[in-house]
């Protein structure tokens, strides 16, 4: 199943007094603004998308082989990989996930880059000057990218103060959600990150956010009820990015 993620969103972000920029300072050609403000509790909210797959691309593949090769001559495993297989981190050492993750750096950063421009034009455009920045970044399509490898390359990039206009982030499944090796069951996570150099925006509020997403997931998936699990660091990086998987309850 298939859905427009940032319509979907903004139902989400409706049912709790949340509204699209555009309803406020409407549509104005060469001036990108944010994509959601909630005027109550000051919140500019910026949402992002990764729609291009990197599974295929040959710079990356080549980029991937020379690490894993090295990960071989330094002796810090032993795995022989032969033919076509979708490479995880799960068994390797932390310097070889680390660099692993940071091949998908640099068009995430460019996203990020872009968001808190955005939500600092549109703190000018509503005269908010007591504003917190909320980024979301959604996985659409980048199978390539685990949920423990985007939570690991946003929490590296936002732990730069120049994102001043960011407050926390949020990384979530979008069309493209999560399986535990081995089974198909649709896992929606939902990745809260919070930054050093900012104060964080309110629990509360995160929390509600995150209510009004699940819930409206299950009126999309028609599930009587999403069942919410706390997890682990441990956990998170034993989770796979996967296409075809079953929505659950």
């Amino acid at each position: 199943m298939s859905f427009d993620v940032e319509h979907e969103i903004e139902a989400a972000i409706a049912s709790i007094g949340g509204q699209h920029t555009s309803k406020l300072v409407g549509r104005v050609p060469g001036h990108e603004n944010a994509d959601f403000v909630f005027t109550e509790t000051s919140v500019i909210a910026e949402l992002k998308c990764l729609d291009e797959d990197k599974i295929n691309d040959r710079r990356i593949i080549k980029k991937a082989s020379d690490i894993y090769a090295e990960e071989l001559r330094s002796g810090r495993t032993k795995k022989i990989l032969f033919g076509s297989r979708r490479m995880t981190t799960k068994g390797f050492s932390e310097e070889y996930t680390r660099k692993i993750a940071s091949l998908y750096r640099v068009p995430i950063e460019r996203q990020i880059k872009k968001a808190n421009s955005q939500i600092a034009t549109t703190a000018v455009k509503l005269g908010m000057s007591e504003f917190k920045g909320l980024l979301i970044i959604a996985n659409n399509n980048h199978s390539a990218l685990d949920p423990g490898h985007g939570w690991y390359i946003m929490n590296e990039i936002l732990n730069q103060p120049v994102y001043d206009s960011i407050n926390s982030a949020i990384y979530l499944s979008g069309n493209l959600a999560a399986a535990v090796p081995g089974n198909t069951q649709r896992l929606d996570y939902w990745i809260e990150i919070t930054r050093p150099h900012r104060p964080a925006i309110n629990e509360k509020f995160l929390i509600a956010l995150r209510n009004a997403w699940y819930q409206h997931l299950s009126k999309l998936f028609r599930e009587p009820q999403f069942r919410l699990v706390d997890s682990d660091l441990q956990t998170l990086m034993q989770l796979e990015s996967k296409r075809g998987t079953t929505p659950s309850s």
